[in-house]
């Protein structure tokens, strides 16, 4: 599917504060890692953000993985209809869920982009946050468990589908997808989300290595076109394409719009 208003602004001059390239995951390929994310450690926090546009016709999806850990994930369309974030502990029973938050409402309309974002931290519900295209989203958050160790540690990563599976795969465009494992960049902090979105919700850029918000490349950044963004920017080392292949598609102009 090609945003041709993003073709556009893009020839105009318009998308140059953030990459020019997109990618969509047509529901019959997902990337994976293969192994653990270089330099990765158990963490209280994660910083997150990203943009996704649901390209499902059907609007049917539920459950599919955006990204997706024996640990981390986030899902499209769980059972709030929206977007789902879960982080589970290292004990005392690997598999609870200890953060569990998302969108409440229907931030999955079909073409529209919307920016996601927000902070994991195990040790305060307060700082657990989520926002949508800059509002943050209160009707959907709970910290079940809280104060435990998340276990980022893992054998396998996924992009767009879960580990060694053939299920769960999303129907979505993907944009400037940062993941910052073991990063607490509280994003309830306006400054600190401008790094990732501007006031007019659009993109900002992230730098050639994701370092632009911290100084410092986060583990996962993927940007760019398909051929780009299978090559991890970020610290953690590369993922590949497991099936099918990526499709190029325009990037965002701005949050929620198509």
């Amino acid at each position: 599917m090609t945003n041709i208003r993003a073709l556009v602004g893009a020839a105009a001059g318009l998308s140059t504060r953030a990459t020019t390239g997109a990618v969509q995951f047509d529901g019959s390929t997902h990337l994976e890692r293969g192994a653990d994310l270089t330099g990765n450690a158990n963490s209280d926090f994660c910083t997150f953000s990203f943009w996704g546009r649901y390209d499902d016709d059907d609007n049917d999806d539920n459950d599919t993985h955006i990204f997706s850990t024996a640990a981390l994930r986030f899902r499209i369309r769980n059972s709030a209809n929206g977007v789902n974030v879960e982080a589970k502990h290292t004990s005392p029973a690997f598999g609870s869920a200890d953060c569990q938050y998302g969108s409440s409402g229907m931030h999955t309309e079909n073409e529209k982009w919307h920016h996601y974002c927000g902070t994991v931290d195990t040790n305060a519900n307060s700082n657990c946050n989520f926002f949508v295209d800059d509002v943050k989203d209160v009707n959907y958050a709970q910290d079940a468990d809280g104060s435990y160790t998340i276990g980022f540690v893992q054998s396998n990563h996924a992009i767009g589908g879960k580990p060694g599976s053939s299920a769960n795969k999303i129907k979505m465009s993907i944009y400037e997808y940062w993941i910052g494992i073991g990063v607490n960049l509280q994003m309830d902090t306006t400054s600190n989300r401008r790094k990732f979105i501007n006031a007019d919700l659009t993109p900002v850029s992230l730098g050639s290595d994701g370092s632009t918000p911290t100084g410092t490349a986060p583990l996962i950044y993927m940007s760019g076109g398909p051929s780009e963004f299978v090559t991890n920017k970020g610290s953690g080392g590369n993922f590949s394409v497991t099936s099918g292949a990526l499709i190029d598609v325009g990037p965002p102009i701005k949050a929620n719009a198509i």
